[in-house]
């Protein structure tokens, strides 16, 4: 199995973090693994983004244009910047408020044909905290039939990686994240 995802968004957005948690993940189930992050602007709210590619046949963390299986952003506009890296039947699912530009979502459904749209925010509101949000998108993103790490081992790796004071409130925006509504654009 020959898998690349690429995760962007901005500084703070937990990039980084997650992309370390799919790492993690990906090794705790005994598969190669490798992992790409650019991350020079995170602390200053700049574009951040990180390439995993796993299987036995990636020989570089970095992942070529137009071969990412999925794209995931928590930003419109970043999920926007990284589309060259994308086979034609890639997924692509980006966090969408309400505020979002329409234009950018047009030019999003007009470029691919396996787009998901998730708000996070009402998640993010009832837990209460604004830094769950990447569990919240993992656990969504572990519903996606595409995705080729089980469920159990990156929930355990998305614990591990946590403070024990951070995990139940993580583990619940892991929770609600898998039971979103997918909206297919």
């Amino acid at each position: 199995m020959d898998y690349n995802i690429i995760i962007s968004g901005l500084g703070g957005d937990g990039v980084i973090f997650l992309s370390k948690v799919i790492t993690s993940a990906a090794l705790n189930q005994g598969v190669e693994v490798k992992c790409y992050q650019n991350h020079g602007h995170a602390k200053r709210g700049g574009s951040v983004v990180a390439h995993i590619r796993i299987g036995k046949n990636s020989f570089s963390p970095m992942i070529p244009f137009a071969t990412a299986d999925l794209l995931f952003s928590f930003e419109i506009n970043e999920g926007a910047r990284y589309l060259h890296f994308l086979k034609d039947e890639a997924m692509v699912v980006v966090h969408h408020d309400r505020g979002a530009d329409s234009a950018q979502i047009a030019h999003l459904k007009s470029s691919i044909n396996n787009l998901s749209i998730i708000d996070l925010t009402d998640i993010i509101k009832s837990i209460d905290d604004p830094n769950t949000r990447n569990s919240a998108m993992l656990g969504f993103i572990i519903t996606l039939d595409c995705f080729p790490l089980k469920s159990s081992i990156c929930k355990d790796a998305l614990l591990m990686v946590l403070p024990k004071e951070k995990r139940g409130i993580n583990d619940a925006a892991f929770e609600l994240g898998r039971r979103a509504k997918r909206q297919k654009i």
